[in-house]
């Protein structure tokens, strides 16, 4: 989920078709209400939203000939335009560094990393092919594909299994390639990073062992390390998901409970406990954030956190 000026976009799972794939739907909540303003069913595979600029994209289950990305009217969700890239189908899509960003592929291919203009639909950059690794941990044959991204700074970074983390400095200029090797930080990055995002001009990797890493993009260097110790000493909390914002780490810490964690100590400054009685029961399935609020979906709810309101 993004947000574009008073307006949080949602991509969620929708029904079945009958050729057995499932549609997405598209739902705009106006963050001033925090009514639904608009809810649209969109094809299958169109499973990443980006917005930036007063713009708001959608990725395709089309290749080249039927385009990949579409932009649509932020007031109506109507489609206004479609870019279609010298590539397959693109499974990621994102705004960052005044650019809108795509990760494409054909079926079971390496991927490719584009950098376009958002004004005009050209390519400012173009990286790879990325190809996974060839010794899948999951139940596809290799190649296994690229997990995650994360793009800040110019740079496009991707969770590549078996490989660990990788990143594509300079993308529509003076490219290099980089892959992170952080002998003292506590996890290894091959097949332990579990969650990768971008926030205030860094990359950031969850691991398995419940440590964040922090890292300059420029240089694949990591200048931070969080570690369980200081917010979840006894290593009961069961962390998977996390977030990064409004000067915090933000976690889905155990049964319907998020803890806020202050940049600035690595310490707990706040707890949302039994967030919604009944749901997430177990655990919920993400945690996100945008400029304004921290967003929980859990089952067929979609929770705001008011970062304000909250100590820390």
């Amino acid at each position: 989920m993004v947000q574009a000026g008073t307006r949080a976009w949602v991509v969620s799972g929708g029904k079945p078709t009958r050729s057995g794939h499932f549609t997405s739907l598209l739902t705009a909540i106006d963050l001033r209400t925090d009514s639904v303003v608009l809810r649209k069913t969109i094809g299958p595979f169109q499973a990443t939203v980006a917005a930036g600029d007063g713009r708001v994209w959608l990725t395709t289950a089309g290749g080249e000939a039927q385009g990949q990305l579409q932009r649509i009217d932020p007031a109506t969700g109507r489609v206004i335009a479609t870019l279609h890239l010298p590539a397959g189908r693109c499974s990621y899509a994102t705004y960052a560094s005044a650019s809108l960003w795509a990760s494409c592929a054909p079926g079971g291919g390496a991927a490719e990393f584009f950098r376009i203009d958002p004004a005009t639909g050209a390519i400012l950059g173009r990286a790879g092919p990325v190809r996974g690794s060839t010794a899948c941990w999951y139940t596809q044959p290799p190649p296994c594909p690229i997990r995650q991204i994360a793009v800040a700074r110019g740079a496009v970074w991707y969770i590549n299994d078996g490989q660990g983390l990788s990143g594509v400095v300079g993308v529509g200029g003076r490219q290099r390639d980089i892959t992170v090797k952080a002998s003292d930080y506590p996890a290894g990055f091959d097949y332990h990073a579990q969650s990768l995002l971008s926030s205030g001009g860094f990359v950031w990797v969850l691991t398995e062992d419940e440590s964040v890493a922090k890292i300059d993009p420029a240089s694949g260097r990591v200048v931070q390390t969080y570690t369980y110790r200081t917010y979840d000493p006894n290593y009961n909390a069961g962390i998977a998901f996390f977030a990064v914002g409004h000067g915090s780490l933000w976690f889905i810490a155990g049964p319907g409970t998020v803890l806020r964690v202050s940049l600035a100590t690595g310490r707990p400054v706040s707890r949302v406990a039994r967030i919604v009685p009944g749901l997430c029961r177990y655990q919920c399935g993400g945690i996100y954030s945008t400029p304004s609020a921290i967003w929980v979906p859990a089952g067929r709810w979609l929770i705001r956190i008011d970062p304000a309101k909250l100590p820390g």
